[in-house]
């Protein structure tokens, strides 16, 4: 398995210009009649910090009709978008068109795609599939304020919520999921309450397992973690009839006060200020929290170096992953 710790400071995405083009000319219309929305400004933002591949998709596109698409890709303006090389093998899959079989290597290695060249059911195979999200303009324009805002409802005692609900700006697929917490072995209700539907919350996101690796100071004395694993394997399988979408990974290590606490997933960082420790038994939150939240969607360098600073710590204070 490789180690979802492993630190990527470079986070790169895969866009198509015909995409590009799209979301250019239309941004550029509802300027002009003063009705751009919080998720074309966003998303611009993004793509214009964006590091990754551009697939010239289109033959017909002029770059000189295109001047945002004509920028990113020149050298000149020292952008970090790179054209896309069409590999010299490809697996043809009979169940994609030739447009999706030239962009899905490219897609699979980076991040996220942008394309508006997949059917809508073969699209969403592959992001099941390999955890990868690709976004068409539709769901850019819909969404993408979702995804890139810097927010998340505050917890406040007392209320009824659930981790699905917590978690509702994550339902695109992750390659990997850590959770760092010292105490979330403490005791059973945390399990029960808190990590069990956390677990069941990411499971849904992909049709092949991904490793959520559990990062924590305190596990139960006198169990080889080894052993502890193979326990927790055993109790989901049975408990999710062998369905639940989870690698199980731990790892021991003093994550230390500032650094605990926090959930990473390929493009968010969550922080609990108190914790995983949120719902009682009835679904209702036992404390007042104020989680934050920073995302690479955003397109703030700020938010980058947060996630890639958390990621390096982890990375350097963790111990052996099982």
């Amino acid at each position: 398995m490789e180690n979802p710790l492993d630190n990527k400071t470079v986070q790169e995405y895969f866009f198509t210009a015909s995409f590009l083009s799209k979301f250019f000319r239309k941004y550029e219309d509802d300027w002009m009649a003063g009705i751009n929305s919080r998720s074309q400004d966003l998303f611009k933002e993004f793509v214009m910090n964006a590091s990754g591949n551009i697939y010239l998709d289109d033959p017909d596109i002029d770059l000189n009709n295109h001047p945002h698409l004509f920028r990113l890709l020149s050298t000149e303006h020292m952008t970090k978008l790179r054209p896309y090389d069409i590999p010299q093998e490809i697996d043809h899959n009979p169940k994609l068109t030739e447009k999706e079989n030239f962009e899905t290597p490219g897609i699979m290695k980076k991040s996220i795609g942008f394309s508006n060249n997949f059917n809508e059911q073969n699209r969403l195979k592959l992001m099941k599939k390999h955890g990868r999200a690709i976004f068409t303009s539709d769901k850019v324009e819909s969404d993408w304020k979702k995804y890139a805002d810097n927010s998340i409802d505050d917890l406040e005692e007392g209320s009824e919520t659930s981790w699905d609900k917590i978690l509702s700006s994550i339902d695109i697929p992750t390659s990997s999921v850590i959770l760092c917490d010292q105490y979330i072995f403490a005791r059973r209700k945390i399990i029960k309450n808190n990590l069990i539907p956390i677990l069941d919350h990411f499971s849904k996101l992909c049709d092949v397992k991904i490793p959520f690796v559990i990062i924590s100071k305190y596990f139960p004395s006198g169990l080889e973690l080894s052993y502890w694993k193979g326990k927790w394997e055993t109790r989901l399988n049975s408990l999710y009839a062998d369905s639940l979408r989870i690698s199980l990974h731990f790892i021991s290590g003093n994550i230390g006060k500032i650094h605990d606490r926090r959930l990473l997933t390929d493009y968010r960082l969550i922080n609990f200020p108190v914790g995983f420790d949120v719902l009682d038994g009835t679904g209702k939150v036992r404390q007042n929290s104020e989680p934050s939240v920073r995302t690479l969607l955003s397109g703030k360098s700020s938010h980058k170096k947060t996630y890639n600073k958390v990621k390096v710590f982890l990375q350097n204070h963790a111990g052996k992953i099982f």
